[in-house]
């Protein structure tokens, strides 16, 4: 068995993992939302816009393996309770201090509730399943609103903010990062535009 410290580094690589992974699609997703809003892609719709909705759709997975907590899923609920039952894996910082983290950051939780609904309803009637309600009733498919970009990428960023704190409690030479991802995903998008803007120039 392992380590209650052993234990909170796996949970927090696994979190991680699944968080550079949701970011990673969303990216994907945003750079053609970006290009198709401003016109820059003004050719390839069918390919772009099939690019678009399932890396969104690859995201909402994602974030929601996160921040929806499910009976013996590893979620970020699930860290946060792990955490708060195991203080003795953060040996350099006083008990109650930690606490008050703890208590922050499920404060935090609370103020994208409603994003978190919105989340699970994407996933629940359409993402992952298909409910009848798109056949029964469409109009009652959705209880929310389309989701908003900026919104999950707060989301996102948020819960990063909260996987480096407790991982640079426990591991201070560890920093999680998603920057470098956000870039290349960036230059690679511009390449493949400006290689389709430049054919159709030809053309």
């Amino acid at each position: 068995m392992s380590s209650p410290d052993q234990k909170t580094r796996d949970l927090i690589g696994h979190l991680a993992h699944q968080l550079f992974k949701g970011w990673a699609a969303f990216q994907v997703a945003k750079n053609v939302y970006r290009g198709r809003t401003s016109q820059r892609v003004n050719s390839v719709h069918w390919f772009f816009g099939i690019v678009e909705e399932t890396s969104i759709e690859t995201a909402i997975l994602y974030l929601s393996k996160i921040i929806i907590p499910q009976r013996s899923s590893i979620s970020i609920q699930y860290l946060l309770n792990y955490v708060e039952q195991n203080p003795q894996s953060f040996p350099k910082i006083q008990e109650e201090v930690l606490r008050n983290i703890i208590r922050e950051d499920r404060d935090q939780l609370e103020t994208i509730n409603t994003l978190t609904a919105n989340v699970k309803e994407q996933r629940d009637r359409t993402i992952a399943h298909l409910d009848k309600l798109h056949v029964n009733n469409p109009s009652g498919v959705y209880s929310h609103p389309p989701l908003d970009y900026n919104e999950v990428e707060n989301a996102f960023r948020m819960l990063l903010a909260m996987l480096n704190h407790y991982s640079g409690l426990i591991m201070p030479s560890e920093d999680i990062t998603i920057a470098g991802v956000s870039e290349s995903i960036s230059e690679d998008y511009d390449y493949l535009i400006g290689l389709i803007e430049e054919d159709n120039r030809r053309d």
